[in-house]
């Protein structure tokens, strides 16, 4: 897996955001409706042909960054 520059930049920029807003404005973020994962909102972070997977424990203040993965294989269940 070898993510462009442009968008390594923006995955370190994102993860370092985290601790703070687990949803940070400015990039393109959408809740997975249908997923749970660890019980948790589960969200989807794009990042050119990647796709982020990551769970907000909102009580627990937990954040857990699941997988990054090409599109086509980060839908799909192991």
């Amino acid at each position: 897996m070898v993510l462009k520059p442009v968008h390594l930049r923006r995955f370190r920029d994102f993860l370092r955001e985290l601790p703070e807003n687990p949803i940070p404005e400015g990039y393109d973020i959408k809740p997975l409706t249908d997923v749970k994962i660890y019980g948790c909102d589960s969200y989807r972070l794009r990042l050119g042909d990647y796709r982020l997977l990551y769970a907000v424990d909102w009580g627990r203040k937990i954040v857990y960054v699941v997988r990054l993965d090409p599109r086509e294989k980060a839908y799909k269940k192991r």
